[in-house]
């Protein structure tokens, strides 16, 4: 009986002999197969053997001869189809600005919160990269004051120097302690008076062989600080415009101070008036023939919500950052009757902005972003929607 058994088995094995022969002829052809398909996947579809341009012909072309491939095939040089400005713009496309001024046709701006970039304005046409430089840490606020700049940091940071005298290669100079956090700066010859909200208003004089961060008041929360001669105005978040006068030896003294129902946005001085914006939709102008005692304030309805505040120089008009509605142009040559002038109506909020007298038109200059829109910095305020 198990002899009977093991003849069935043995006779059911051999059925099954060639069934196992061609699965595996099956599996050695699909394994050579992906082999050769490997091998091939490394060679490029032709070789070249040599190329010759031809640039007296327009446009310019360039012979590619090799195998594989017909030999009189002919394409056009890339160079001529890359516009190479465009693809470095696009490198910076869609990066917020926190910080950004200029001075006569130079920009800086602070993008991808650790790099400085500058750009030669072009008297606000076709704007051209010149150079950038890495920072040790986040930047908050820069400040150009000759051949330098003084970029000021995130809290505990501190501040650094850069040297402009080639902006094609900016170079990393001396750094300056600080502990606390710089919301604005301004400048007066070579010395920089700068708010910082954790300790005060401080000043930088960089004029020294070892500048350091002096801190010249401390008031709580300062925001915002302008300067007009020997006249210095601070804005606090607190509601509080200090007045002080600078005094021998750059030092300070308060000689007044004005209260507002919020947080005061921007503060500016045009002429003989001082211009203050806080967290609501009003501009505040006090005529400063009266200084330090500023009373009766003109009040006039901004189309927004305002956020920076600065004056056009040369001119008796103040630009308006305005929360996600653009920007507005006020006129206050009478400042008794200040007159909204212009507006420039975007969904956008401009976080930065810094302005500049162009030969003839006044223009404004400003940036949200480091994106190819930088290259609209000029904008001719003739061309802003004129109001009655």
């Amino acid at each position: 009986m198990a002899f009977n058994k093991l003849m069935a088995l043995s006779k059911r094995n051999a059925s099954l002999k060639p069934l196992l022969i061609l699965l595996y002829l099956l599996v050695v052809a699909l394994l050579i197969a992906l082999l050769v398909s490997e091998h091939q996947g490394d060679k490029p579809p032709f070789s070249l053997s040599h190329a010759s341009a031809e640039k007296e012909q327009t446009p310019a072309v360039v012979s590619i001869y090799g195998a594989g491939f017909h030999s009189d095939i002919r394409v056009v040089m890339a160079e001529n189809l890359v516009n190479e400005e465009a693809l470095i713009w696009q490198q910076l496309d869609g990066i917020s600005a926190k910080a950004i001024d200029v001075k006569n046709d130079l920009a800086l701006v602070a993008c991808y919160e650790k790099k400085i970039v500058s750009i030669d304005l072009h008297g606000g046409k076709n704007p051209k990269i010149l150079g950038s430089l890495d920072l040790p840490g986040s930047v908050r606020q820069i400040k150009i004051v000759g051949d330098q700049a003084l970029v000021g940091m995130q809290r505990h940071e501190g501040f650094y120097l850069i040297d402009l005298k080639d902006p094609k290669a900016l170079k990393l100079g001396r750094h300056i302690s600080g502990s606390g956090l710089v919301s604005s700066m301004v400048a007066d010859r070579n010395i920089v008076y700068l708010t910082d909200v954790f300790q005060g208003v401080g000043r930088i004089d960089l004029s020294v062989k070892n500048p350091v961060l002096e801190i010249l008041a401390s008031i709580e929360s300062p925001w915002r600080i302008a300067l007009q001669g020997n006249r210095l105005a601070v804005g606090t978040l607190k509601g509080r415009v200090y007045l002080f006068e600078i005094i021998q030896d750059g030092q300070l003294l308060e000689t007044g101070s004005l209260d507002f129902p919020a947080n005061v946005r921007g503060i500016a001085f045009v002429d003989e008036t001082l211009a203050v914006t806080v967290a609501d939709d009003k501009l505040h102008l006090f005529n400063l023939s009266s200084w330090p005692v500023l009373n009766n304030p003109t009040q006039l309805t901004l189309p927004g919500n305002p956020l920076l505040l600065e004056r056009i120089p040369g001119q008796a008009s103040l630009a308006v950052s305005l929360i996600a509605s653009g920007m507005a142009l006020i006129d206050v040559a009478q400042p008794t009757a200040p007159v909204l002038s212009g507006e420039l109506r975007k969904p956008k909020t401009f976080i930065g902005m810094k302005l500049q007298p162009e030969s003839f038109l006044e223009s404004v200059r400003m940036d949200w972003r480091c994106s190819p829109s930088i290259k609209s910095l000029g904008v001719n305020t003739r061309c802003w929607q004129q109001r009655p």
